[in-house]
């Protein structure tokens, strides 16, 4: 199948490739603002981790800049520039951008999906940001970033990987060589330098770019809906029904494999618009489930999701039910770590000097 898709992909691949010379040679023009913006993004579609490492970044800049992030709004059925507030919903402004501001970190999070629109609005407000985080804006030419950010599953590295249709990528492996430091991430904790290294030589760096290898970490205490909290050694003593909408669950799962001996899942599509009828459905389920055996039964989705079902139609039909949030955070393999965060922090003190 992929050798019929691959005319199609050349066909793809030359027109970004001609939009990305027309950028390059200033034919198509690119904005730069004064203030640092820090672009996170990825050459393929499907998920890389872009929002943890955005939630990762306003983590480490937060407590000295006041930060924003910019999204475009996923899935939203809004249009144009909007301040994502905790009275916002999915539906609104996304699912990721609501997760930002539900971080409890000290944000201004806006989605727009003109970039230079939003950064414009951004600036304008009463007490403007000074650091700016672009969620998934590698390929957002018409706004000049200061720092590139480019992320890239380990388990399907974009060298390995081949233009739309055919494969995943949105634009041309050589794309890379705009990120200023680029991450693989989903790594095994324990992956050695003799594995980094070869990824290293197959991404062919420029020298002026850096290299890093990331991993998810799952915090050890789960939140309920009902603001109960469990720990994540207690799961071995439970079933857990296990349902989330995201690009990859695969890992999550294999993870709540490791911690339970039954555990029944339900996927939806990445960003999945939760309705009242999926809400009977997924509770029809889980008492299903629930009846399999005397054991304490709970319902375990991801952080994103639980902004999906916060509205109060379908928190009708499912205030009842066990059901606990699983947060992740990035985590660097040794070395990796220290050598990104000196990276931003210096680009964001040099350019705030400027």
């Amino acid at each position: 199948m992929r050798m019929l898709l691959l005319p199609l992909s050349w066909i793809y691949g030359l027109i970004i490739r001609l939009r990305n010379w027309a950028f390059d040679f200033g034919i198509l023009k690119s904005t730069s603002f004064k203030v640092p913006i820090i672009n996170i993004g990825n050459l393929s579609v499907g998920g890389t981790g872009k929002s943890p490492m955005a939630l990762y970044l306003a983590q480490l800049l937060s407590s000295n800049y006041k930060v924003a992030i910019l999204s475009r709004g996923y899935g939203r059925d809004s249009k144009g520039f909007r301040w994502v507030t905790l009275q916002s919903t999915a539906r609104e402004v996304g699912d990721e951008p609501l997760q930002y501001t539900h971080s409890g970190l000290p944000l201004m999070v806006a989605v727009c999906e003109k970039r230079v629109e939003g950064v414009n609005e951004l600036l304008k407000s009463e007490n403007p940001p000074e650091v700016i985080i672009l969620d998934d804006a590698f390929q957002h030419r018409y706004l000049h970033s200061g720092f590139n950010i480019l992320l890239s599953d380990q388990n399907q590295p974009f060298y390995d990987d081949f233009m739309l249709p055919a494969g995943n990528l949105r634009e041309p492996r050589s794309g890379s060589r705009r990120a200023d430091a680029i991450i693989f991430t989903k790594c095994d904790s324990s992956m050695n330098e003799v594995d980094q290294g070869k990824m290293v030589a197959k991404a062919s760096l420029k020298s002026n770019q850096s290299i890093h290898f990331s991993y998810i970490h799952y915090r050890e205490e789960l939140l309920g809906m009902d603001g109960s909290t469990l720990q994540m050694d207690s799961l071995k003593f439970k079933s857990v029904f296990l349902f989330c909408g995201i690009a990859n669950p695969s890992p999550l799962k294999q993870f709540i494999e490791g911690k339970s001996e039954v555990v029944k899942t339900k996927f939806y599509p990445d960003h999945h618009d939760f309705s009242v009828a999926d809400a009977i459905q997924l509770k029809y389920d889980f008492l299903k489930f629930a009846k399999t055996s005397d054991q304490a039964h709970v319902l375990v989705t991801t952080r994103k999701d639980q902004m999906r079902i916060m509205n109060k139609e379908i928190q009708y039909h499912l205030k009842e039910l066990p059901i606990y949030i699983i947060d992740m955070e990035v985590n660097f393999l040794p070395n990796a770590k220290s050598n990104l965060d000196e990276m931003v922090l210096n680009f964001v003190t040099n350019a705030s000097k400027n």
